[in-house]
């Protein structure tokens, strides 16, 4: 039998690619792996516990971005937010938790421009199908828009918030806080009964209490008979 040093040559190439695809693989679940001890350690505050699991997977991927998102908040976490915020600028085109952390820090900002750059960063966040923090974006995104007096937005992002998270207390917060804002006060105050009638246990209710009293005591400031 005629063997052809041909096959031989692509029994070797396609050995040689399994090899590389199960080393390949392998180090994906390594690097996996310790992204999410990593960041049950950030999550839990521990920053100097995260730091050799983040050294590691950065020596094994210094170049991906799930990486340096993880890094960067244990930057912010160790107090040096000029190297964080430079990794979120750098890299938040890349990756929707890197636009959520870069948009929550441009959210604190003073200015019209921080917080109009803000709508943009979120709505990388917001835009990424399946992301899981999307809920949250939304909830930051329509607060930036409060802010900047988009009220239109802000209540369509807010209630896109509470659609995908409906115990999300933050946003039906800001929520009421929208309606308000604009004198909507039966809209407020409907959503005020709906979390007392089937949440009256959730620690939220207070704060939309706490803001629907101060509305009725502005308003009443204006008008005695308001509300009566």
């Amino acid at each position: 039998m005629r063997i052809y040093p041909l096959f031989f040559l692509l029994l070797l190439l396609t050995m040689s690619g399994c090899q590389s695809m199960a080393r390949d693989r392998s180090q994906s679940v390594a690097i996996d792996a310790l992204l999410q001890l990593s960041w049950a350690h950030l999550h839990a505050g521990r920053h100097q516990a995260a730091l050799p699991l983040l050294d590691h997977a950065e020596q094994l991927a210094p170049w991906d971005v799930r990486v340096r998102t993880a890094r960067a908040e244990w930057y912010r976490q160790r107090g040096d937010l000029d190297e964080a915020v430079a990794m979120y600028r750098a890299y938040w085109p890349e990756d929707a938790a890197m636009a959520l952390a870069f948009g929550q820090w441009l959210a604190d900002q003073s200015s019209d421009q921080d917080l109009e750059l803000a709508v943009r960063v979120l709505s990388r966040a917001v835009d990424q199908t399946g992301y899981s923090g999307q809920a949250e974006a939304l909830l930051w995104r329509g607060r930036v828009n409060r802010r900047l007096g988009h009220w239109k937005m802000a209540t369509e992002d807010l209630k896109r918030a509470l659609a995908l998270d409906p115990w999300a207390e933050q946003s039906a917060s800001e929520l009421m806080a929208v309606y308000l804002d604009q004198g909507h006060s039966d809209q407020a105050h409907a959503l005020l009964s709906e979390w007392q009638t089937e949440r009256p246990d959730d620690p939220a209710i207070l704060q939309m209490r706490l803001a629907w009293a101060a509305y009725l005591e502005r308003m009443r400031r204006i008008n005695p008979r308001f509300g009566s």
